[in-house]
């Protein structure tokens, strides 16, 4: 990124933190009202329901925005707000006690923030982390972000205006539209978010719809949910990372960077196991890369004079011609020569190790191992 391109979005950053500051005025303002009224008579479901939203979205953009005081306090109200009140409380009717103190903190972080210099808590400026990895001439990314806070959405949309195309949606009924319409490349996408699915939910419900509509698609979880089981929901569904609120945007502007450089590299697996194929491939989709598999030797030589891939994982026992002497055919062709070669095999035997180094292999990988294995030793080659 060049000193203009971040120049102007360090200015877009700052303008983002002052509109940011005047939410946090009007949320003040709306949690003050509810003090009030909780002094009076308890709060009923919906005016919980509403004090939780707003301690949720504070939770979720203060760090974010620099103000880390603003997140924990918000994340505390959102937790006492979550909580039933006790059986004692309520009979004695100091119900609301605990959440209004809550509120009352949220309050009081809210104004020491508008009599601080809310400048000097700014991130350092985007850009300085991690290297855009286009140039003019490539095509940019596709991200789609999905979150009802839209003080979420504009910072990412900041942090990712010299490296991607952005479009937004506020909840999953705006998401499956575009989607549908316009494929992204990413998809950034928040799990609480208000009617209808849920982020997770929206994964779900996309993976049971006939045809692989997110075939294409990387899906980052971007969300305050940090239970387990949602984590594990996610993966199930095809989310690829899990980002949790509070965020640095560096960290989110970095992981879409990495795998836009990665969805450049094609690496081909040639192994006549299929469930070790799978395996492999699954790992390394889900890493970013794009992938060719081959089962036959002779099959594995046809697509080399086709294709040129960065990289190639090669069972040494393949059917149809002999694992080592495919490494030999692809060290004779100059397309080839400096290409990364990893033999994956089940075998152990020091002779087979020193001809496949003879002939100029680049790594060898004794199976069985985790897929992540692989995925790193990839990523390695790559360095």
């Amino acid at each position: 990124m060049d000193g203009d391109s971040d120049t102007a979005m360090y200015k877009g950053m700052a303008q983002l933190r002052r509109q940011y500051l005047l939410n946090l005025k009007a949320r003040k303002e709306e949690l003050e009202n509810f003090v009030a009224i909780g002094a009076e008579t308890r709060f009923d479901k919906a005016q919980r329901d509403e004090i939780e939203s707003i301690a949720h979205k504070m939770a979720g953009t203060g760090a974010t925005y620099g103000l880390p005081s603003v997140s924990e306090t918000g994340r505390i109200l959102e937790l006492c707000v979550r909580k039933p009140p006790s059986t004692a409380a309520v009979q004695l009717g100091c119900e609301n006690e605990e959440v209004i103190k809550a509120i009352r903190d949220v309050i009081e972080t809210i104004a020491d923030v508008e009599h601080s210099d809310f400048e000097s808590s700014a991130p350092t400026r985007p850009g300085e982390a991690a290297q855009s990895s286009h140039t003019s001439t490539q095509r940019l990314p596709l991200v789609l972000i999905v979150d009802d806070d839209p003080y979420i959405r504009e910072v990412i949309m900041m942090a990712l205006r010299d490296d991607a195309r952005v479009i937004m949606a506020r909840n999953s009924e705006q998401a499956l539209a575009l989607i549908a319409d316009e494929r992204p490349d990413f998809l950034l996408l928040d799990d609480a978010m208000p009617g209808g699915l849920s982020g997770i939910g929206l994964l779900e419900h996309m993976n049971s719809l006939p045809g692989d509509v997110l075939a294409k698609t990387k899906v980052i979880m971007v969300t305050g949910n940090s239970k387990n089981e949602s984590i594990k929901r996610a993966t199930i569904a095809g989310a690829v990372d899990y980002i949790h609120k509070p965020f640095s945007i560096e960290i989110v502007r970095e992981k879409i960077l990495k795998r836009v450089k990665r969805r450049e590299k094609t690496i081909l697996i040639a192994d006549d196991d299929e469930a070790m194929s799978e395996l492999l491939r699954l790992g390394l989709e889900t890493a970013g890369f794009n992938i060719l598999v081959t089962t036959e030797g002779m099959e594995t030589l046809q697509l080399l004079r086709r294709e040129s891939p960065h990289l190639v994982l090669l069972d040494r026992a393949i059917p149809g011609c002999d694992g080592i002497a495919i490494l030999q055919e692809i060290r004779r062709n100059p397309r080839h020569a400096n290409t990364p070669v990893i033999m994956i095999t089940a075998s152990r035997d020091e002779e087979t190790v020193r001809m496949a180094r003879k002939f100029g292999v680049t790594d060898y990988c004794v199976k069985p191992f985790e897929p992540q294995f692989i995925v790193d030793r990839c990523l390695r080659c790559f360095q």
